[in-house]
């Protein structure tokens, strides 16, 4: 135990080294710039961590094409019906729920997926989930999952729900 006392006396006495206030104009400079270093050292190295690689573009974009365009009327409607017609859909309002599975089945359907429902039980609440299987034409050993939900937080309407 004699060598546990020893270590802790020598960090007693390291940490006191090291806490000594500055006395003198000079020594408090120098601890300023010192202070000073190290901030300028930390704000360099999170600047890097967190600097987005490339630039931003500038100048105007270039116009939609007919298709983009029609894509984003599109998904305008879907949004349209989701967020004002529909609104809140958590499991706590049912009916929104089984409104928006049904909606998301008939849209899918009518893309030409076959679209399988998944029920399961979530705070004694009964759920969906809907799975579409799109094989692929390349690679089709090889699978990617997309995934998506389809409720909200209670009270919010959802249309850009980790959309952002």
């Amino acid at each position: 135990m004699l060598w546990i006392r020893e270590i802790f006396t020598l960090r007693l006495k390291w940490f006191k080294k090291i806490s000594r206030r500055p006395h003198g104009v000079r020594q408090w400079l120098a601890a300023l710039i010192r202070l000073l270093i190290f901030f300028l050292v930390l704000m360099i190295g999170l600047s890097t961590l967190i600097r987005m690689p490339g630039s931003s573009f500038t100048g105007p974009l270039p116009p939609l094409t007919p298709q983009v365009r029609r894509t984003a009327e599109i998904l305008a409607e879907h949004i349209h019906v989701l967020a004002a017609e529909i609104g809140s859909r958590n499991i706590w309002r049912a009916s929104s729920m089984e409104t928006t599975v049904n909606y998301l089945v008939e849209v899918l359907s009518g893309l030409g997926y076959a679209v399988q429902q998944q029920e399961f039980t979530a705070y004694e609440v009964q759920a969906v989930n809907l799975e579409v299987e799109i094989p692929g034409s390349r690679l089709a050993d090889e699978i990617i999952v997309v995934g998506a939900h389809y409720d909200t937080a209670s009270g919010c309407p959802g249309a850009n729900d980790n959309g952002s």
